[in-house]
């Protein structure tokens, strides 16, 4: 994997974690939740689907890269 292709699966990771972090603590928040529900659900969705690609395409990389060696 290339240096920039590390660094974007390494800030959409990171990104994913700070969405997840950010709708946990709206939904902790008291009547906050209520009113934001379906954009907490998006938001949390949205953060598992980037994660889970951020982490095959490492993957997919590291099975390319010892193929190759």
């Amino acid at each position: 994997m290339t240096r920039g292709q590390q660094y974007f699966v390494s800030e959409a990771t990171e990104i994913a974690r700070k969405m997840l972090a950010l709708a946990d603590e709206g939904a902790g928040s008291a009547g906050d939740a209520d009113e934001c529900g379906i954009l907490l659900g998006v938001m949390r969705d949205c953060a598992y689907k980037i994660r889970r690609e951020a982490l095959r395409q490492s993957e997919m990389q590291r099975t390319t890269e010892s193929r190759v060696r």
